[in-house]
């Protein structure tokens, strides 16, 4: 499965290319307890006239990020029946 997140304050001041998350969950095995579980894995791609823009958006993109799963799992745990 794959999730495109674009930033959206980003995106207010900037093109829609200047920042892009991509996130894929997919099965993994975990050999010391013998099981098979869920991993994430995560492409933030950023943008800008110079590298040190792309390494702020990059910055403030992944801080974007990381509420966003927060804020989902939050939700998700107060509500597992929900759709998220």
């Amino acid at each position: 499965m794959w999730i495109s997140l674009p930033d959206e304050d980003l995106l207010e001041r900037d093109s829609g290319d200047a920042i892009r998350a991509v996130l894929r969950i997919g099965t993994c095995d975990f050999p010391a307890q013998n099981r098979r579980g869920f991993c994430l894995s995560i492409r933030l791609v950023a943008q800008g006239v110079s590298a040190e823009q792309a390494e702020m958006r990059c910055g403030l993109g992944l801080a974007r990020l990381q509420q966003a799963l927060l804020f989902g799992l939050a939700r998700y745990a107060n509500n597992p029946a929900s759709e998220m």
